[in-house]
């Protein structure tokens, strides 16, 4: 039996704010050891290992959630459906490391940076065997975050202990890979464990063919996104001279994806729920629930949003010290990339995928290629970092408005337009009194201005929407008083 969408929920902000601790640690530190270049190539070879990544799940990741949480209350069909998976992967992972040696061997931008690569290439492999949508799948949320808060905190301490200066990037590079491949190696071992296959199970009894038709779709819809997320990190380092632009770009793209982390977390805690409840077509329980979810994702992304415009400046030199102040433009773009992919983790993992409708899925990402290639390739030469983020936010606007036409009904039907405007009128209010903080309140230093922030733009955003009884805030208060009810005498 699964455990409840507020457990997991409980265990996810476990989670996170694990992730947030130490990103706070590690970020800054990393920041100030090693130089804008250092932290540019080990980002250059983490992009490039994670696009090959892509061809070695093949889409899996996504449609291995949706079929596993279908099938989790029967679990010989589920150890079944798991194996095929498996027997998919291994093919695909050969055929993708094969490439990937080659492109080490022969490509001299790859060349350059070998020994990370070849690390990373590691990497790859035994990522590609991690089967981590089996336990998102199964809901196993429990097992999933005290895993990643152990191997965190290990990878944290080694991190501050090793890597001591500049030159020991490559280093920083080996712990980084180090903290994905211990997460897999554990789920691999734990996964021998809960097959339970039938007494008269055969190998013929597998049959990973009939899951390619539907699996194409996945595979388009990972590869085109893989490829025009990795476009802008690897167009920089090829087209700026050096590895400065990418150094700048990467704090953007860092907090962008230690951000995006936490929003997928939440979305990956009710998107099994929700392949779950549409096994047999919508219930009235989905459609509750994906309300429920669009009003606070939509409320905390822009929220997240304005707070990085405004507060770009303070945090950069916080987190990295003034030698990174040039790349502030990029987390204000970064900010609105935050939104943008919030409004379409809902359209695409909790509405398009659970109604089998991934083919709508995949053109969305499949049209969203061509924009960032050719955006990367007229802006970035020209424009650095700020090239590679505005070609990234025209690209995720793209995926996203594909995908809102394709959702008009359900949005139409669903969704509430004087709700949302609650969240804007909220957020705007916090805006304001952030501006009038950083005029009337100035200071030189990123700390006070950031302490002030707390107050002045979280306090005024949340007594706002407690005002307007903004959906999602209304229904956080009332489960925290239904949690702490008053005695009577």
């Amino acid at each position: 039996m699964s455990r409840s969408i507020g457990h997991n929920a409980v265990m996810n902000v476990v989670l996170v704010a694990s992730n947030t601790l130490a990103t706070m640690i590690t970020v800054p530190y990393v920041s100030r050891v090693l130089t804008v270049e250092g932290n540019g190539a080990v980002s250059f070879a983490q992009s490039t290992a994670i696009w090959f990544q892509v061809f070695c799940v093949v889409g899996i990741a996504s449609y291995g959630i949706r079929e596993c949480a279908r099938v989790r209350d029967n679990r010989e069909k589920l150890s079944i459906l798991t194996l095929e998976l498996l027997e998919i992967i291994s093919v695909c992972t050969a055929l993708s490391l094969i490439a990937f040696a080659l492109s080490i061997l022969f490509i001299p931008a790859f060349r350059a940076n070998g020994l990370l690569m070849w690390v990373f290439l590691i990497n790859t492999l035994v990522s590609a065997f991690g089967v981590e949508w089996f336990y998102q799948a199964t809901e196993d949320f429990n097992y999933i975050v005290i895993r990643s808060v152990i191997i965190k905190i290990l990878s944290v301490i080694l991190i501050v202990l090793l890597v001591r200066k500049s030159e020991d990037y490559v280093i920083y590079g080996i712990l980084l890979a180090f903290g994905t491949c211990a997460n897999n190696v554990f789920n691999i071992i734990r996964l021998t464990r809960l097959i339970h296959l039938p007494k008269d199970f055969r190998l013929s009894d597998l049959h990973p063919s009939r899951h390619l038709k539907t699996l194409s779709y996945f595979t388009v819809m990972n590869i085109a996104t893989s490829m025009y997320l990795s476009f802008d990190t690897i167009l920089l380092s090829v087209l700026s001279p050096g590895n400065y632009q990418t150094g700048l770009y990467q704090l953007a793209a860092k907090l962008k994806s230690f951000i995006l982390m936490a929003i997928t977390a939440i979305v990956n805690v009710i998107t099994p729920r929700m392949s779950y409840l549409t096994r047999d077509g919508e219930s009235g329980e989905y459609i509750s629930l994906l309300k429920q979810s669009f009003s606070f994702l939509f409320t905390l992304s822009l929220a997240i949003c304005a707070y990085m415009i405004v507060f770009a400046r303070p945090v950069v030199i916080l987190i990295s010290s003034d030698q990174f102040i040039d790349a502030v433009p990029s987390v204000r773009i970064a900010g609105l990339v935050v939104f943008v992919v919030s409004l379409s983790n809902i359209l695409g993992p909790l509405i398009l995928i659970p109604n089998n409708r991934e083919k709508t899925f995949s053109i969305a990402c499949l049209a969203s290629m061509p924009v960032s290639l050719l955006l990367n390739l007229v802006l970035d030469g020209h424009y650095g970092a700020v090239g590679a983020s505005i070609a990234i936010l025209c690209t995720e606007c793209v995926s996203f408005f594909i995908q809102a036409w394709a959702c008009r009904k359900e949005l139409k039907k669903d969704i509430s337009v004087r709700e949302i405007s609650k969240s804007i009128i909220a957020c705007a209010v916090a805006v304001l009194a952030s501006i009038l903080q950083l005029n009337f309140l100035p200071s030189d230093s990123s700390i006070i201005t950031l302490l002030e922030s707390i107050p002045i733009f979280g306090l005024t955003w949340v007594v706002m929407l407690i005002l307007l009884k903004e959906p999602s805030m209304r229904l956080t208060t009332n489960k925290i008083t239904q949690t702490h009810p008053r005695h009577s005498k």
